[in-house]
């Protein structure tokens, strides 16, 4: 018969037998640590060998890429929600220096300039913009914000706070990787043609092409009416 409880060789509390971890080698088939016991000794542990295990654990991982890339797979995949719950409970109190810090580090990686952005620059980006999405004048209160690299690193672009506005998600993700004149082009062909193909299009289509505001404006007969 199996046992239903155990005394934790550390802490001396009787637990029940699912608060020890497997172990084939004990005569029971549980560690003779409680999981809590066991926990603080792995951080001790950890915490005096730190540099030691940083180093086996690199190695282990250059000598199996492949069963490393498998694992990961295997745990993103069991743990998407949670992951995602962690991703944004980092990212949302700390999104300027999050997006500052993935931003050099994409620099480097491309090879062009960047800089340490002074703090709180998302802030002085939204002031001078007066609150509003740099390509379609959305409120950004209502919408959120990207911090957007006007010309893309990926076209030469740096990463240096004179290259950077506040977007709207929706401009920002429609954007990509276009610098700001061909997204400018990208967006008046999508107005001319919605002008051409549905009569009685309103001259600021908001709905389909966030009208870069920025660019021009079209009336009812396609021509143009004004560029800012």
């Amino acid at each position: 018969m199996k046992p239903t409880a155990k005394t934790c060789s550390v802490c001396k509390r009787v637990l029940g037998i699912d608060e020890f971890y497997c172990n084939s080698a004990s005569k029971d088939g549980h560690a003779p640590l409680c999981k809590e016991c066991s926990s603080v000794r792995g951080k001790a542990y950890y915490a005096a060998n730190k540099e030691k295990m940083d180093a086996q654990h690199r190695r282990y991982i250059e000598a199996t890429p492949d069963k490393t890339a498998a694992r990961r797979k295997k745990y993103r995949r069991a743990n998407r929600k949670e992951m995602s719950a962690k991703r944004r409970e980092r990212y949302t109190p700390n999104q300027e220096k999050s997006a500052d810090a993935n931003g050099r580090r994409r620099a480097r990686e491309l090879g062009v300039a960047s800089e340490l952005l002074p703090d709180h620059y998302g802030m002085g980006l939204y002031e001078s913009q007066g609150g509003l999405c740099y390509y379609c004048a959305d409120d950004l209160r209502a919408t959120g914000y990207h911090i957007d690299h006007t010309i893309p690193l990926s076209q030469g672009g740096t990463h240096v706070l004179s290259n950077l506005v506040l977007a709207c998600p929706s401009c920002n993700l429609s954007k990509s990787k276009k610098t700001e004149e061909e997204y400018a082009e990208c967006v008046k062909s999508t107005i001319a043609w919605r002008l051409k193909n549905f009569k009685g299009a309103s001259a600021v289509d908001l709905t389909l092409a966030r009208c870069f505001a920025l660019i021009v404006h079209y009336n009812d007969d396609g021509n143009e009416m004004r560029a800012y």
